[in-house]
C-alpha cells in the first residue's frame, strides 16, 4: 500500500507485537498507519482489537466469516463480536449466490438489524421464487450491500488510470502528465478534468 498508494501501512503479526509489546508499547494496534493482519492474528487480539477506535474496518476475502451464524465459525464470531460498533466494508469476489443463510451471515456481521435473528430471517426468506419476498431482500440488502459482476470490472489499463488520476486528486496535483494514459487523455475527459 505504501509503494502503490502512498498510505503509510504496518503488517501487524505476531513478531512485532510481541517486539512492540517489549518496548513497551502495551496497544501495539493503536497507530496511525493503516494496519494489515490476518484473520487468525486479529482473532487471537480481540481484545485489542474491540479496544481500539477504528476508523474503517476493511476485510478482504470477507466470504471467509460467512457461516457467522454457526457457533462452529470461532473466528467470524470473535471477530463480529470485536468489531460490532465499527463501521466495515467488506470485499469478497465470491459469489452471493452460494446459500442465502451464507448472505445472512456476511450482512449480520455488517448490521445485525437489516435481518434480525437467524429464525426470523429464515421466516420471512424462505420462499425466494415469490417475487414480492424477493423485492423485500433487495430493499433490505440495499443499503448494506454493493454487488459488481466481473464484467463490470475496470480493465487492468482503466485501473491503474483510475488510481493515478485518484493520487493526484489526493495529494491536490493540478497537472497530471502521463505518456501511458493517452487513451484517459481525451477531449472529453480533459473537459470533465477541468470542472
Amino acid at each position: 500500500m505504501q509503494e502503490k498508494f502512498f498510505l503509510p501501512c504496518r503488517i501487524l503479526e505476531a513478531k512485532y507485537y510481541n517486539a512492540a509489546l517489549k518496548q513497551g508499547n502495551c496497544q501495539p494496534f493503536h497507530v496511525e498507519d493503516i494496519i494489515i493482519c490476518s484473520y487468525q492474528f486479529a482473532r487471537s487480539k480481540a481484545a485489542d482489537i474491540a479496544a481500539t477506535h477504528w476508523d474503517l474496518v476493511v476485510m478482504d476475502e470477507a466470504h471467509r466469516l460467512r457461516n457467522v451464524y454457526k457457533p462452529s465459525n470461532v473466528i467470524a464470531n470473535t471477530l463480529k463480536q470485536a468489531l460490532q460498533d465499527v463501521p466495515k466494508l467488506f470485499l469478497t469476489a465470491t459469489p452471493l449466490q452460494n446459500s442465502l443463510l451464507e448472505l445472512y451471515g456476511l450482512v449480520s456481521c455488517i448490521d445485525e438489524r437489516t435481518f434480525g435473528d437467524l429464525k426470523s430471517f429464515r421466516e420471512q426468506f424462505a420462499n425466494l421464487h415469490n417475487s414480492r419476498v424477493f423485492e423485500v431482500l433487495k430493499a433490505r440488502l440495499q443499503p448494506v450491500c454493493k454487488r459488481t459482476l466481473r464484467r463490470q470490472v475496470l480493465p487492468d489499463k482503466a485501473q491503474a488510470d483510475a488510481y493515478h488520476l485518484a493520487l493526484a486528486a489526493w495529494h491536490g496535483v493540478d497537472y497530471l502528465m502521463s505518456w501511458n494514459c493517452t487513451h484517459i487523455v481525451s477531449g472529453r475527459v480533459r473537459i470533465f478534468l477541468k470542472k
